[in-house]
């Protein structure tokens, strides 16, 4: 079908009371009403009107459609289910499977001062696995609710398993300013980074630590990375440095961060 058109055209026909004559339909625009008849018929008028635009249908993003993320799979119930014809939600059993699990704890201590454990499941079956809400278990543990990406097979899920004290992070930023140039003026300030991880668990576990660099809104201001130790992962799009460390256990694992922000003298820096 083609598109209606963004005005549409009244039309003026005259019925004769004689003789039927072949019906011409005339364009009228740009007028509110208009109305036409030859001699001794009958007129009839008709107003401008704007057309209905076709609109597309909203999608339900917790619908089956939009859950799938373009993905086109049949999935067999393992046994006939009565679905009673009162409107409610009823859920059946579909399948049953156990995946690889790799955990890991991420820390972000200029965000927060915990440390968060997260697990990443391969999907190791011959089918996707839908995306929507998943309740998360540690064992027979409750640990909280989630919600799980469209992922096809041999894909990984990232699940989010909740904050742990026994994996504990600090922060200290120290910081020294100087004026540099002769007849422009710059402001230096190196900002020194220490961070530390103190684990408490029975046995080592893997932090992945994470620290971001200050993000230059023009060419006034420039940021250098001076050095980051134990040697870190280069700083990502968003100026992001990371580390992954082995924290074992009853120990302290320490990381130091330098950098230096040059701008021009007396320019004010803000946070975001």
């Amino acid at each position: 079908p083609m598109a209606p058109s963004p005005r549409s055209y009244a039309y003026a026909e005259a019925e004769e009371s004689s003789v039927m004559k072949s019906a011409e339909a005339v364009p009228i625009a740009m007028a509110d009403s208009v109305s036409s008849a030859a001699p001794g018929s009958v007129a009839r008028a008709f107003a401008l009107f704007e057309a209905p635009m076709s609109r597309p249908r909203p999608v339900d993003p917790s619908s089956p459609a939009a859950l799938a993320g373009g993905l086109s799979y049949v999935y067999a119930a393992a046994a006939r289910a009565t679905v009673r014809s009162t409107g409610d939600a009823y859920r059946a059993p579909l399948a049953r499977e156990t995946h690889p699990v790799t955990a890991y704890y991420e820390a972000t201590p200029a965000l927060a001062p915990q440390a968060f454990l997260r697990a990443t499941v391969t999907n190791r079956s011959s089918r996707p696995i839908l995306g929507g809400p998943v309740g998360i278990f540690l064992g027979t543990a409750y640990a909280g609710d989630g919600a799980l990406a469209t992922t096809g097979a041999g894909g990984n899920l990232a699940l989010p398993l909740g904050a742990d004290e026994d994996v504990r992070v600090s922060r200290k930023l120290l910081l020294d300013t100087t004026s540099k140039g002769v007849f422009s003026k710059e402001d230096v300030t190196t900002y020194r980074v220490v961070l530390e991880v103190a684990s408490y668990k029975k046995k080592s576990v893997r932090v992945v630590v994470r620290e971001p660099l200050p993000m230059s809104g023009g060419e006034d201001v420039e940021v250098k990375l001076l050095s980051a130790t134990p040697k870190a992962a280069a700083p990502d799009e968003d100026g992001i440095v990371e580390w992954t460390v082995d924290a074992a256990p009853g120990k302290v694992a320490k990381l130091e961060l330098a950098y230096q922000v040059v701008r021009p003298a007396d320019f004010q820096l803000y946070q975001r």
